[in-house]
């Protein structure tokens, strides 16, 4: 995250964002989960590529959420209207 991005975003920007991230996380877990597809994959490279990108997504996405957290908790971001730098 940007230092613009955090001196910039708006309650409404952050809370949409956090959203977004949300989304791809519950996206990224659900279409990780075994199928038909998922078993033709897993036997053609033993599985290590889904697993290793479904890792990073997650690892990417959970940093983005904590980033956003973190300039909550800096705005002091309780509400639309409190959500204001110290």
């Amino acid at each position: 995250m940007t230092q613009y991005e955090k001196e910039k975003m708006t309650y409404r920007e952050i809370a949409l964002e956090k959203a977004k991230v949300q989304g791809f996380i519950e996206h990224v877990e659900k279409e990780s989960k075994f199928n038909g597809r998922s078993v033709l994959s897993f036997l053609s490279d033993f599985g290590v590529g889904n697993v290793i990108e479904k890792g990073e997504a997650l690892k990417s996405a959970n940093r983005r959420l904590e980033q956003l957290k973190a300039v909550e908790r800096y705005k002091n971001c309780i509400s639309e209207v409190t959500c204001k730098k110290h």
